[in-house]
């Protein structure tokens, strides 16, 4: 069976530190520089500080994994298999899930996107509409009206 095939294992706490600090790296490059789910458009105090403190959401699953990972290593004889790198990958995403939405819904850390003053849809609304879909566009409608 292909899930009893063996794989290799990084048993080295320095090559995890490492892997895990560039995933960390790469992921608050992605939040800073690419700005997605526009924080782009607001100014929020400290937005590129909190936003460096999601490394911690891989940082801290990665870590903890390893070393549930070299006790299961020893306890297998020191041998990796594909089914335990599929089992320790799905126990670390749903790990660093929570680790993110403790740390998106903790006051101290979460980014307030402030609210406007203007109004919303007061005048006349118009839908766009395409095949199965629809959509209002707020900055659209401004635009069209």
């Amino acid at each position: 069976m292909i899930l009893k095939k063996s794989i290799a294992y990084t048993s080295s706490w320095l090559s995890t530190l490492y892997i895990s600090t560039i995933l960390a790296s790469i992921t608050v490059f992605i939040l800073i520089s690419l700005q997605p789910f526009d924080t782009y458009a607001d100014n929020i105090t400290n937005k590129n500080l909190k936003l460096i403190g999601y490394a911690t959401c891989i940082l801290f699953p990665i870590l903890f994994i390893h070393i549930l990972e070299g006790y299961w290593f020893k306890l297998n004889h020191k041998k990796w298999c594909l089914y335990q790198e599929l089992i320790t990958l799905f126990i670390g995403f749903i790990l660093a899930g929570i680790i993110s939405k403790s740390f998106a819904t903790q006051a101290v850390f979460r980014t307030v996107i402030p609210g406007h003053n203007r109004p919303v849809f007061k005048e006349k609304k118009i839908m766009l509409i395409d095949n199965n879909t629809a959509s209002v566009c707020e900055p659209l409608i401004d635009l069209l009206q």
